[in-house]
């Protein structure tokens, strides 16, 4: 009993940032620690070998330990950090709209919460004076693709579901914020009922003794347990972030109705989404209804299995009743944050689902894994909890990503890109996936920023 007060009492002061987990105690920092009580943090610039640790779904308390203490034992930093997806209903400036969801709608927005000492080490003072119970930070995507600039009061719908005004202190680059759309702190937070912690993220960490803590200790026996490093070179099955995919694929407005289940707003599926279930191939007669932006990748790939004489390998009929596209709803393992799928868009397909459960190990040709990604597919067979039925447009190939995939790795024939040159962490990984992913891309793309998790990366089924 008296162990798991101690462990409690440790997270709350740890989320505040005022103490040191150590493998064998838990102490208050006396001396100059950024991240002491008393202490100022100080900005150096972008912290190198930054790292991040979640369980698909809720963060076990051990893990929380565990990872703070290994970070602490290199000489690193670390925060507890906030996830979840919320409605934005409305948009003003001086006092007049200038934005409307929809009458009874809401649109998707992922929020990230961070401790001051993190915010101030990872982005800046710059950021963190931005921050309080009545103000927030935007990412330059989202603010531009909804029309937001400084100044601006944005409603947020909270968990309790009252409306949440903060005013948007400033709009920067999506790399100052790591990629998430809206940064708020811990006051905010509270005022969404953003109150679980999701993931602990650690920075200026020791990479050798890092990396030999974590293959000895706890954390690598884990297999639900993700940790991802800025130095990880990037990951083919790595997901999209939420900006990116309302850049590539637009804003679904959504609402959620009394027993709990999604509603997309009609005018949006009408303009994105083809009627009924197309036929994507004459050889793999898959019907499913996809989002009108990736059904050409999808006819590509199904042909270039068809043309290699591997048909076979996908159950039409199965896929075809079980299967599809489009299918508006919760994340099934993190609905209780707010986050949707990504079926919402109609961006991935699931074939093959009676010898693909979720959490199970995936049945599938790897030739056949390896063409979707060539076409612009992530699967899911190598998300933290296997999803071997699921393919997630990501709009670029990711065949030729060297990379140590539990299953079906890349055959890698061209040249390895140059290594990237700068270790920036994310805050919005995105997808159906389990907390694998930043966006693999080529270096020198704001895709080599690892995410941290966020929202998205518990958009898992």
């Amino acid at each position: 009993m008296r162990a798991g007060r101690l462990a409690l009492a440790a997270l709350a002061a740890l989320a505040a940032g005022g103490w040191v987990v150590s493998a064998g105690s838990i102490s208050r920092i006396d001396g100059p620690a950024t991240a002491s009580v008393g202490a100022s943090p100080v900005f150096t610039g972008t912290p190198a070998s930054v790292i991040t640790v979640n369980d698909v779904g809720a963060i076990d308390t051990e893990v929380v330990l565990a990872a703070s203490a290994l970070v602490r034992s290199t000489g690193g930093e670390v925060g507890l950090g906030r996830s979840a997806m919320l409605g934005m209903v409305r948009v003003t400036r001086g006092g007049v709209p200038v934005l409307n969801a929809p009458s009874g709608l809401r649109y998707p927005m992922s929020v990230s919460a961070l401790p001051e000492h993190a915010v101030i080490a990872l982005m800046g003072p710059g950021v963190s004076s931005g921050l309080d119970a009545g103000r927030m930070v935007m990412g330059e995507t989202s603010a531009g693709l909804h029309g937001i600039v400084a100044g601006d009061v944005v409603e947020l719908i909270a968990f309790n579901g009252s409306v949440v005004s903060l005013a948007v202190s400033s709009v920067v680059p999506d790399s100052v914020v790591r990629g998430t759309e809206i940064l708020v702190d811990l006051d905010a937070a509270g005022r969404l009922g953003m109150s679980r912690d999701t993931y602990v993220i650690g920075w200026n960490v020791d990479r050798g003794a890092f990396q030999a803590g974590y293959l000895t200790g706890s954390l690598g026996s884990r297999p639900e347990t993700k940790v991802r490093r800025s130095w990880d070179a990037p990951d083919p099955d790595s997901t999209l972030s939420t900006a990116r995919v309302k850049q590539q694929l637009g804003i679904p407005a959504y609402v959620v109705r009394g027993d709990g289940t999604v509603g997309i707003d009609d005018g949006w599926v009408a303009a994105n989404l083809p009627g009924e279930r197309l036929l994507l191939n004459e050889s793999i007669r898959i019907r499913a209804r996809c989002h009108n932006g990736i059904n050409d990748a999808l006819r590509a790939a199904l042909a270039e299995i068809a043309a290699s004489g591997r048909a076979a390998a996908v159950n039409v009929t199965n896929s075809n009743r079980y299967g599809g596209c489009f299918q508006a709803r919760f994340n099934r393992i993190a609905g209780d944050i707010g986050i949707l799928s990504r079926h919402t868009w109609g961006m991935a397909l699931d074939v093959n689902t009676a010898d693909n459960c979720q959490g199970c190990r995936p049945v599938l040709d790897c030739d056949v894994v390896r063409t979707f990604r060539r076409h612009g597919f992530a699967w899911g067979g190598t998300f933290t909890r296997p999803d071997g039925m699921h393919f997630e447009w990501v709009g670029e190939p990711r065949d030729q990503l060297e990379y140590p995939s539990l299953y079906c790795p890349n055959i890698v024939t061209a040249p390895p890109p140059s290594e990237p040159t700068d270790d920036v962490v994310d805050l919005d990984p995105g997808g159906d996936g389990g907390g694998e992913v930043s966006e693999a891309s080529l270096p020198g793309t704001e895709a080599e920023m690892l995410h941290l998790p966020d929202a998205t990366i518990w958009a898992l089924r």
